[in-house]
């Protein structure tokens, strides 16, 4: 996203901004003339910090004219961060990783800058369409992504081949719920459950909102038409209520950790629906063994029964808002520093071989990478909702509940209705 700020009165495109558009264009930049650019994101872990370091120094090298200073911020106080410092008069240049609402929130407040001037159709062309869609406000472009990701199925291949079950072969959702209770298992003998046939992740209430969005877009519908399309949003409840024997309970779902390094690397789970390029990324790291093509394997979410089109899906997540540097974070080129360990293209011409010679995974990296590529054009975005924390914790308590047995798919959706009402009418 691109910062305005107010100087004499006058609200303006702020000057590292001008810097990025123009270095280019106006004489009056030529020269020895040094400008930092501020550029606010979260903070990431030592190997994201390493890559990012990388992108500044490639992109220093070709624009000696322009430094780039990175401020580091935990996530959650970004948006405080943004605004204390806007109020003070130096807000940041382009910050990275602000939500949808939060987007919409400051485009609405004249904060940041249209990027539709900046990008030309060409250029707007590489992206998947539905990924910039996210960023669309009152029909103007706000921000533009690094790269996507996406949640859908991943599957043991191994297990389920064992059980005679094709991976490639789950039709819709009755299937994978027979599959899910042919695979849930009492291994050792012992009276307890040690091997799930399905599993959630869950973290706060992000998470669960995305497995609603998902199950709702491969059944014909969406969280926005919650109260339209009752019998679709019934049925995605339903499904959640009968998943109930064959995911683990007491957890309500996995978090990412625990997904990640318990239930795929120990085998406890058969099939999830995490977010795709992480399981791989972090496997890969713990051991190269646990995330072979033969152990792992991508697979789109099967229709649901009100589906349309009878045609499998998959949930785009969009990341990293961010028109020199910003064209460089999000080009062919700066998505790479990125996809080497993390996330899958957001735009159809990035060089999937030069990812694979920077990745550590190597050719290791490629079946997995190759296999999302060709999803964003796809997938269906998260959609957006009014004030999606208050309903994220809803739709949270809403699957616990469903999963606990404390509730009916039918008293679920009417809980989920009265909510959006509250919510729409506030």
């Amino acid at each position: 996203m691109l910062f305005k700020r107010k100087r004499g009165g006058i609200v303006g495109v702020l000057v590292g901004s001008v810097v990025f558009l123009c270095l280019a264009l106006s004489p009056t930049l030529a020269g020895s003339e040094v400008q930092t650019i501020v550029f606010l994101t979260g903070s990431g872990s030592p190997i994201e910090r390493e890559g990012m370091a990388e992108d500044v120094a490639n992109f220093e090298r070709s624009n000696p004219n322009i430094k780039v200073d990175i401020q580091w911020s935990p996530w959650t106080e970004l948006p405080e961060k943004f605004l204390l410092a806007a109020q003070g008069g130096s807000p940041p240049d382009i910050q990275r990783g602000i939500g949808d609402p939060i987007l919409r929130s400051y485009a609405t407040m004249n904060l940041i800058e249209p990027l539709d001037g900046y990008f030309s159709a060409e250029e707007r062309g590489h992206f998947y369409p539905s990924v910039l869609d996210n960023y669309v406000v009152d029909g103007k472009l706000y921000a533009v992504p690094r790269t996507s990701n996406l949640h859908s199925l991943i599957v043991q291949p191994a297990k389920l081949e064992a059980a005679g079950i094709n991976p490639d072969s789950i039709r819709d959702w009755d299937h994978l719920l027979t599959i899910a209770d042919k695979l849930t298992a009492d291994q050792n003998g012992d009276g307890v459950i040690d091997q799930f046939g399905l599993a959630y992740t869950h973290v706060a209430g992000k998470f669960i909102h995305r497995l609603f969005t998902l199950l709702c877009s491969v059944n014909g519908s969406s969280l926005s038409r919650l109260k339209e399309d009752k019998k679709q949003m019934t049925e995605v409840l339903e499904f959640v209520y009968k998943s109930r024997e064959y995911v683990p309970r007491g957890q309500l779902g996995y978090t990412s950790g625990k997904m990640f390094y318990e239930a795929w690397s120990l085998g406890k789970v058969t099939m999830g629906i995490p977010r795709g390029v992480e399981v791989f990324s972090n496997l890969y790291r713990l051991s190269k063994d646990l995330a072979t093509p033969d152990k792992l394997r991508p697979v789109l979410t099967p229709p649901g029964p009100s589906s349309q089109t009878g045609e499998p899906g998959a949930l785009l997540i969009v990341k990293d808002a961010a028109v020199k540097w910003l064209k460089y974070l999000t080009g062919p080129e700066g998505a790479i520093g990125w996809l080497r360990f993390w996330d899958v293209p957001a735009r159809d011409d990035v060089d999937i071989d030069l990812v694979i010679a920077k990745s550590s995974a190597g050719e290791d990296y490629r079946w997995w990478l190759e296999s999302f590529q060709g999803w964003g054009d796809r997938a269906v975005p998260v959609a957006l909702i009014p004030r999606p924390a208050e309903f994220e914790s809803t739709l949270q308590a809403v699957f616990a509940d469903l999963i606990q047995d404390k509730t009916t798919p039918e008293k679920a959706y009417d809980t989920l209705v009265t909510t959006w009402e509250r919510l729409e009418e506030e």
